[in-house]
Parts: structure tokens; sequence; C-alpha cells
């Protein structure tokens, strides 16, 4: 589990006893520029930072707060484990979600000896980030002309800041939208981030993941919220293409 977990970060290191035997994990270091909550570290290798953030608090002076904190590892990761996405040296940072490790440590392979602590582990989580209200499909109003222009030109939504993490997007047109009123395109979310429409650039690397590398879909993201100029923060939705349902 601990690899898989590396893996997901981008580390490359094999799974060897060795390696194993070797990694460095501490609780709630303290450090000059503050307490750390998990730190991972195989010497000569990497070193990960991980900082886990409750409910729709964010991740503000850390961002930079422990840059120097890291040792001289070839592998660098400042992670930040949220329930909604906030963004450097040569340090790589990554925005994972709760349900990520929900997903991540659902794993039928698991030693049966970790069986009761993965479960444990499962319902606080559960509990305590509330991820069985996960919803599969978000479905909003859509009637402002500059709403309908993002979601068919850009292929973004955005609205107030939630915690949720929904799988597709599907707008409801009202009588006002000028299209057939009701359900007729779903899209699939592929990211979601929240902040403010000058900030999403700073996110290149994530909308970058989000579109599998994709270089003139992360364009089109971008562009569509620079049509927003609002100085406080949203979510953003970042859609595939929107495709049209079929209709009896």
């Amino acid at each position: 589990m601990l690899f898989k977990f590396l893996r997901y970060l981008g580390i490359t290191n094999k799974n060897t006893e060795e390696n194993y035997r070797n990694i460095e994990i501490i609780i709630e270091k303290k450090r000059k520029e503050g307490r750390t909550d998990v730190e991972i570290r195989l010497r000569d290798n990497f070193h990960v930072i991980i900082e886990a953030k409750i409910g729709k608090n964010k991740v503000d002076e850390q961002r930079t707060q422990y840059l120097e904190s890291f040792q001289d590892e070839s592998q660098k990761v400042l992670c930040f484990i949220t329930q909604i996405n906030d963004y450097k040296k040569d340090i790589i940072v990554k925005n994972i979600y709760w349900s990520d490790i929900d997903e991540l440590i659902d794993d039928k392979n698991l030693p049966k000896n970790k069986e009761k602590l993965i479960k444990d582990f499962k319902t606080f989580i559960h509990r305590g980030y509330k991820l069985r209200n996960k919803k599969e499909i978000l479905v909003q109003d859509l009637s402002v002309e500059l709403e309908l222009k993002k979601y068919f030109d850009y292929n973004i939504y955005r609205r107030d800041v939630i915690s949720s993490n929904p799988l597709y997007f599907a707008p409801y047109f009202t009588k006002k939208s000028g299209e057939e009123e009701g359900i007729s395109f779903i899209s699939k979310i592929l990211g979601i981030i929240s902040c403010k429409p000058g900030e999403v650039e700073s996110f290149k690397d994530d909308l970058m993941e989000f579109a599998d590398n994709n270089e003139s879909l992360v364009k089109k993201w971008i562009d569509g919220t620079k049509l927003d100029n609002e100085d406080k923060e949203f979510t953003y939705f970042f859609l595939d293409d929107p495709l049209k349902l079929k209709t009896t």
C-alpha cells in the first residue's frame, strides 16, 4: 500500500525489501518552518511532505512554508490532501482528494492482517469527510449567456465553492437559456479546482494532468476562465466535450 501511494504521487522507486526497510515515516515533525503532518523519506532518493486538510479548509501559507524543509533528494513532493483543490522551486506539488485516498485503499489484494485497519480507516474518512454523500452527476440550472458560452465553447462550468467531487456535469437549460428546456447534454468532469479566476493558470500542471497532456484543451479551459474577472473564489469544473443525449 505504501508504494502504491508513492507511485500515485509520481515517486518511481521500486517496491523492494531494502527500500521498504530504509524508508522513514515521521508524524508531526517539528521544524523551524512549522510542524508537518506526515513526512516520508528514502535517503538519497525522495522526500515527501504531506499536509492534510479537513472540510473546506484550504492550504494557504503551507504552499511555500515548507519549501525550505525538504532535504536534498532527487524527488521532492509536497502533497496536499483536501476536499477541494488548492498552488515552486524544483518541488512537485500534488493536490489530491480524500476520495482519491478512499479509492486507492479499496484494494482486494491487501494482506488479510490489514483488512480491519483499512476498514476502520475507510469508516473514519467516510464519516469525517462525508464521502458517502458524493453525487455521480451534478445537475445545475444554466441560463446566463456567459455561462452558456463557457460551457459550449470552453468546456468549463463554475459555481460557488463546494467540496463534493461529482463524476459528470449535466446542465439543466431553463426557458431563458434559449436552448430546449431540460437536460439534453452531459459532460464528464475531468478535474475540479477551487480558486479565484486569476489563479487558474497557476494550476497548469494540474490542468495538464486532468487533460491527459492535451495542451489545446488546457488552453481552452484557461481562456474560458479569463472571461471571469471577479475577485472571489469559485469552484471550477473542467469538462470533456459535451455529449448530446438522445431524446425520444
